[in-house]
């Protein structure tokens, strides 16, 4: 058996083993070359996309410090303020031509204008407020001032009712304001035209086209300079369809709106893709001061399509609204395999203008598709080594128990051999020789016992042969245990007395039982358990002073409770118990647990007993037929005892209880029953 499992371990199983092992880590290396493909490929088409993207920008970009012209439209903004398309509203103290205003004349326009405001609304006296606008202006020379506190005094006019006085101070601003402006930056000349347009409702038709005419003319020259709201409202009034104003108008809600979305331009920031259009941003001068004046330009662009295979998904959004440079060209969440991310920068080492976000949409799918490849690959080599372990155990269990039945037949043969020649020699001692009547008895026991001996052999091997060890069902009727002990004590007498062992009898059964001697069982099983256990202490018994003792008593176990006496209530259990003692060589600790496993003779072999290894597991087979079970006591070198404890069925309702998972049994004469 050894030089067998050998060969099925080194030719077989470990074979099968290594493979299955190389198969799965094989499996385990194309999953991460996978995975590690995958995310090459994804990451080569990001930074693919990430040049043809910062290509075209770099080509698209104008010389350094000529942003804003090239005739595109340009903002300004100071101290992270949207001033609009002049810078004139951020010089109040100089004039066009660029002389000082004087100190003093400055404030008298600020006397003026307070006083004229505090008339005008919130006294609601525009009379008043024209007295006040005009008593300053004699003394101020400045013709930026004088142009404003004019117009100022023709808004106050119309509203005391004085159009008259309105008109001529508005057409002489129109005609002579030249570049002036007003606190807010609107232009004068403009704001005095418009106002001549609006109040000329009642005027002749003739008339009022001069005046939009005049008005349509002052807004083309001043249309760059106008703010986008004042320019709308102008061209709405006239009714101007003029493609250039439109177009202008456009542009300015576009830079304005994106501005809006795109405040970090106005901190610092010096481009910001939004959409199709590039913003740029730049200082005015070499000042890095917050409060320097900036420039903001909105050109639009063309950037190559984001072309990618059918599973990749491309998207372009803009940097973070909080004007944060992030300065990693590269990206990816570790959470999300299946996508990255690339900074895009304006030319080489130029600010970060938003970020190019690559997805491989049919990543789940295709890792889910791994996956299941891998598991089941891990499956069938596992299923391999469970078949090849299993053949294996199979096949070595088969080949275990062919020798066991050779080993089997070995010592069947032997032990039947024994009892055959017994009767052989007694058989012809009888039948040639005179003997006298003593031992003519002698023979004739021997003859009966060997013969009994040899049909309990026979019996052993027929129940270890049948396949199921319940197939055969027990008769059961009355028996009486005492005289079937007593018949088993007096055919083993006759062995005892040739091997020197000393074979007692104690009968407690029918004085426990209150001289009850019947109990329904089946006599030819216990008969059998009897001898195959009294064969086995004789084979086992002590070479000197041997002892085997036969005991037959009645048990009663109250409650689950244990032993006690039969009081007549409160009835427990009764048991029949039938004992087995020697005080022969015993069973190790090792082999206790295997003593009634078939075939198993590893005891016995060493203490030189021949025997089939059958008795003790057809004597378990049969006690468990009867409803009982065997118990084993022993010690090392001191002896055994088996103990056979059989249920007595109560005197009531015996059929139930031997029905409730124990064999069923019949009175004598019933015609059906059986277990």
């Amino acid at each position: 058996m050894s030089r067998f499992l050998t060969v099925y371990l080194f030719l077989i199983l470990v074979p099968a083993a290594t493979l299955a092992f190389l198969a799965i880590r094989v499996a385990d290396h194309e999953y991460t070359a996978g995975i590690e493909t995958r995310d090459e490929r994804l990451q080569s088409e990001a930074d693919a996309l990430r040049h043809d993207l910062e290509t075209a920008l770099e080509e698209m970009l104008v010389p350094e410090g000529k942003r804003g012209n090239q005739g595109n439209l340009v903002g300004y903004a100071r101290e992270e303020r949207w001033i609009g398309y002049s810078t004139q509203a951020e010089e109040p103290h100089t004039e066009r031509a660029g002389s000082e205003i004087l100190a003093e004349e400055q404030r008298y326009f600020e006397l003026a204008t307070r006083g004229g405001e505090a008339y005008e609304f919130d006294q609601g006296d525009p009379e008043l407020a024209i007295d006040a606008y005009a008593f300053y202006l004699p003394r101020i020379k400045s013709s930026l001032l004088r142009s404003r506190l004019r117009f100022k005094i023709a808004r106050a006019a119309y509203a005391a009712g004085k159009p008259a006085l309105g008109q001529a101070i508005n057409r002489d601003l129109v005609q002579g304001a030249g570049d002036a402006f007003t606190e807010e930056g609107f232009p004068i000349d403009l704001l005095a035209a418009f106002s001549l347009f609006v109040h000329s409702e009642e005027a002749p038709k003739t008339q009022r086209a001069k005046l939009r005419d005049e008005l349509s003319a002052i807004v083309a020259r001043r249309a760059s300079e106008l703010p986008t709201s004042l320019l709308h409202l102008v061209t709405t009034q006239l009714d101007v369809s003029s493609p250039e104003l439109d177009h202008l108008t456009r542009e300015r809600r576009t830079l304005e709106s994106a501005v809006m979305r795109h405040p970090e331009l106005l901190r610092g920031c010096d481009a910001v893709l939004d959409g199709n259009r590039l913003l740029l941003a730049a200082n005015v001068g070499d000042s890095d001061a917050t409060d320097t004046l900036r420039t903001v330009t909105s050109l639009p662009i063309r950037l190559p399509q984001l072309s990618s295979p059918p599973t990749y998904e491309a998207r372009l959004v803009t940097v973070e609204s909080d004007g944060a440079q992030p300065t990693n060209g590269a990206s990816r969440d570790a959470s999300n395999p299946s996508a990255t991310s690339r900074r895009i920068r304006l030319g080489v080492g130029g600010p970060v203008i938003g970020t190019l976000h690559v997805t491989d949409t049919g990543y789940s799918v295709w890792i889910k598709g791994l996956v299941e490849h891998r598991l089941l690959q891990r499956v069938l080599m596992a299923c391999l080594v469970i078949a090849t372990l299993s053949g294996g155990a199979a096949l070595i269990t088969s080949i275990s128990r062919k020798r066991r039945l050779a080993r089997l037949l070995a010592n069947a043969s032997h032990e039947l051999k024994a009892p055959a020649t017994s009767i052989l020699m007694c058989s012809e001692l009888l039948a040639s020789e005179d003997l006298s009547e003593p031992k003519k008895k002698h023979f004739a026991g021997i003859l009966h016992v060997e013969s009994l001996r040899l049909s309990r052999l026979i019996e052993n091997v027929l129940e270890f042969s049948r396949l199921d060890p319940h197939d055969k069902r027990l008769r059961f009727e009355l028996v009486d245990l005492s005289e079937l002990v007593h018949r088993v004590h007096e055919n083993f007498s006759y062995r005892a007395r040739e091997h020197d062992v000393d074979l007692r009898l104690e009968d407690h059964f029918a004085d426990s039982a209150g001289g009850q001697r019947f109990v329904v069982t089946n006599g030819p099983a216990i008969e059998r358990i009897l001898f195959n256990l009294l064969d086995n202490s004789l084979k086992y018994r002590s070479q000197k002073d041997a002892i085997v003792t036969l005991t037959l008593a009645r048990e009663l176990q109250k409650n689950g409770q244990g032993d006690g006496e039969d009081t007549g209530t409160d009835r427990g259990q009764d048991f029949v118990v039938i004992g087995v003692a020697d005080n022969g060589v015993g069973i190790s600790a090792d082999h206790r647990a295997h003593v009634f496993q078939e075939l198993y003779r590893s005891r016995f072999e060493a203490h030189g007993t021949q025997g089939t290894g059958l008795a003790l597991t057809t004597t378990r087979r049969l006690a468990h037929k009867l409803g009982g079970e065997i118990d084993l006591e022993t010690k090392e070198n001191e002896g055994s005892t088996f103990t056979l404890r059989l249920p007595i069925p109560p005197s009531t309702g015996s059929e139930a209880f031997w029905r409730q998972g124990r064999p069923t049994w019949r009175r004598p004469g019933d015609a059906t029953g059986s277990a």
